[in-house]
């Protein structure tokens, strides 16, 4: 964790993910972020041997995230094109 903080990076809490992982939560460096005031978040979690990962990598149940992120933007895309008309 202290290597993170030299490197730059912000600890900024941790949460239990609804895998069951612990994540712990990290602002990437400024020079990272997209836009001002604006901070990229870092989800890690700790492995056994005291590695950190990110949580992504690790998750037992990323696909059904990903397929969710996916079905709610497609949902807001579908939204902001009735709005057009």
């Amino acid at each position: 964790m202290t290597e993170l903080e030299l490197a730059g990076y912000e600890y900024a809490g941790e949460k239990t993910c609804r895998c069951g992982g612990r994540i712990i939560w990290f602002w990437a460096p400024k020079s990272e972020w997209k836009r001002p005031r604006n901070p990229k978040w870092v989800p890690l979690t700790i492995l056994k041997d005291s590695r950190f990962v990110l949580h992504h990598s690790v998750c037992k149940r990323i696909e059904e995230f990903r397929r969710l992120k996916k079905e709610r933007e497609q949902r807001a895309e579908e939204k902001r094109q009735r709005s057009l008309f």
